[in-house]
């Protein structure tokens, strides 16, 4: 569930008049392989100017877990329809 790829999505939808434009706020929801996520775009002229939305329930699967390799890093592992490893770099 990417967020930055959500507001593009939103953002192209608004601006190419795919979905009904009202203004100042248009809201529509985007049917996502997670599940549906609602959101809400300030618009201006017809064009999107900001993008919010709700995303999906996120939460840490696993802190501090060590990962083997050349040597051990200690990483978080977190879900948010995805599953990301959060590592610190000088690690």
């Amino acid at each position: 569930m990417s967020g930055t790829n959500t507001i593009c999505v939103a953002t192209v939808l608004i601006d190419k008049g795919m979905v009904e434009v009202k203004e100042p706020v248009t809201s529509f929801t985007l049917e996502t392989p997670a599940g549906p996520v609602h959101a809400k775009a300030h618009v201006v002229g017809g064009r999107a100017r900001g993008v919010t939305f709700e995303n999906m329930p996120c939460f840490a699967m696993q802190l501090d877990a060590p990962v083997e390799g050349l040597g051990t890093v200690t990483v978080d592992l977190a879900y948010g329809d995805m599953i990301y490893v959060i590592a610190d770099a000088t690690s």
